[in-house]
């Protein structure tokens, strides 16, 4: 016998705090956010990515004409042309926010942390979903591939640090709750720490989504 498949109502609202309460709301009902036209489907109690993926960011320079640079600071971020910004309560329960990046030391002053983190601030006082240590050589080349993964609290995420896909690493996974808070609005940036002021470091390409 054919299985049957319910048609997909659609609706939209302007901006995700527009979206009706995901409970109120009767499967399997699509919504979808005119502000950056990503679409939510409800699970019964939270709003999730209709596709699997939600909200995602991705600008891309090139290493002759990096999108922007970061110097003169012992810890900083990079000016991101979009801020990679996660509303209260988007960030569900079971979730994971993905960061890919491209970062090139362009001195030699010191060594750095090269950092991906996510948080309330928007500052290096957030959590890191990455961090690993650079010498001071010039043209030192790091790509960060790491994710945020959210268990059942709001307040803190799993992170597997900077250990690469299929690799592996000492003791590098580890839960990270500063500033972590799903139920306020949480944002991700890039950018060094530990870093002499001297350096100057260029961001050739970000991508920043979520999934859940």
């Amino acid at each position: 016998m054919p299985m049957y498949f319910p048609p997909v109502s659609e609706d939209w609202v302007p901006t995700w705090p527009d979206l009706p309460a995901a409970a109120s709301v009767v499967p399997p009902r699509v919504y979808t956010v005119l502000a950056d036209g990503s679409q939510w489907r409800t699970d019964g109690t939270r709003w999730r990515p209709a596709a699997g993926r939600g909200r995602g960011v991705q600008r891309c320079g090139s290493v002759a004409a990096p999108l922007v640079t970061l110097t003169g600071v012992t810890a900083g971020s990079f000016a991101l042309p979009i801020v990679p910004e996660f509303p209260a309560g988007m960030i569900a329960p079971h979730s994971r926010v993905y960061v890919e990046a491209m970062v090139r030391r362009l001195s030699a002053a010191g060594t750095a942390l090269v950092q991906a983190r996510l948080g309330t601030t928007g500052s290096p006082s957030d959590s890191t979903i990455y961090s690993l240590s650079t010498g001071a050589i010039a043209g030192t080349d790091i790509r960060i591939s790491s994710m945020a993964i959210f268990g059942s609290s709001a307040t803190s995420f799993s992170s597997p640090n900077s250990i690469s896909e299929n690799g592996s690493g000492a003791s590098l996974f580890a839960d990270r709750s500063a500033n972590v808070d799903t139920s306020s609005a949480m944002s991700v940036t890039i950018g060094v720490a530990s870093a002499n002021a001297g350096d100057s470091f260029s961001l050739v390409y970000y991508n920043v989504w979520l999934e859940g």
